[in-house]
């Protein structure tokens, strides 16, 4: 296991970090995100599934898993939002990756914590940040002790998370590569070499979406990054990704990320374009 950061955001409503922290990505193979909220008015997405931000609420989303933070705009100035997150990579084949796997995906990606967490997180933050070797390496033994205590209540009752991880890598990588290509799910598992039953079936198990919905957020997650980074119209947008018209991504983008794009690109260029450069803390 690694730490790759760890961050504590603490009464955030508006402006770059919020900004930042609330668009919507995945992180890569390996890679889980932990966040645990103290405060605040607000949703967790992850894939399609919302999730209402209440104290001492914990997520866990794992590798290839699309996620941001969405706050209310109705309430978030009276109610900020205050909460730890933590990026970490597991080698393959560490038993806690088994663990992990086995609880993304579920009805329910929430865990209800007590009080007592927030100072485990509070330590693990300090330790983790700490130019010491051996405190960083102390903050991820308290990481690899918390998930086990946490998430390992469970493992005995749940069904192994079987083979072909392999495949789903694969089909992921030529996924990315045809972003701006109308690729079937029949294109892909013939790329990867299987039938696409089988590829549906493991998507299904290892990432719980199918194939073609998973290759559908790759595509807003890359349209998004243009929508914030370019002044491209929508309409050009839309184009470039190979979606049927502006009305059909301003629809599908907002079913991915809770926002249309004329709004994600306010939420997050009006604030930022104002800061000097290298402002922006894009840790997490």
């Amino acid at each position: 296991m690694e730490i790759r950061d760890i961050v504590y955001e603490y009464r955030i409503s508006t402006g770059d970090r919020m900004a930042w922290h609330s668009r919507y990505h995945a992180h890569g193979e390996g890679e889980y995100e932990l966040h645990y909220f103290l405060e605040g008015a607000g949703s967790f997405l992850n894939h399609r599934a919302r999730y209402p931000i209440q104290p001492e609420t914990l997520f866990l989303t794992g590798p290839h898993e699309f996620h941001s933070i969405i706050p209310d705009p109705q309430n978030v100035q009276k109610q900020p939002i205050s909460y730890y997150a933590v990026l970490f990579t597991l080698e393959k084949g560490e038993d806690l990756g088994t663990l992990l796997n086995s609880m993304i995906g579920r009805d329910s990606n929430s865990i209800q914590l007590n009080s007592k967490y927030h100072f485990l997180f509070e330590t693990m933050l300090q330790f983790g940040r700490s130019p010491s070797i051996h405190q960083k390496k102390a903050a991820e033994y308290q990481l690899l002790s918390f998930l086990y205590a946490v998430y390992g209540k469970e493992i005995d009752s749940l069904p192994p998370p079987g083979s072909g991880l392999h495949h789903v890598q694969k089909a992921i990588e030529v996924m990315r590569r045809g972003l701006k290509k109308k690729l079937t799910v029949e294109a892909v598992a013939q790329k990867v070499g299987i039938s696409k039953e089988h590829l549906i079936r493991l998507f299904q198990r290892h990432l719980h979406i199918s194939p073609l919905q998973y290759a559908l957020h790759l595509r807003v997650e890359a349209a998004s990054g243009e929508v914030i980074g370019t002044e491209r119209s929508i309409r050009e947008i839309a184009e470039r990704f190979g979606f049927e018209n502006q009305f059909h991504f301003s629809r599908v983008f907002k079913k991915c990320t809770g926002l249309s794009p004329s709004a994600y690109r306010k939420n997050y260029v009006q604030y930022v374009d104002l800061l000097p450069p290298n402002t922006v803390d894009r840790s997490l």
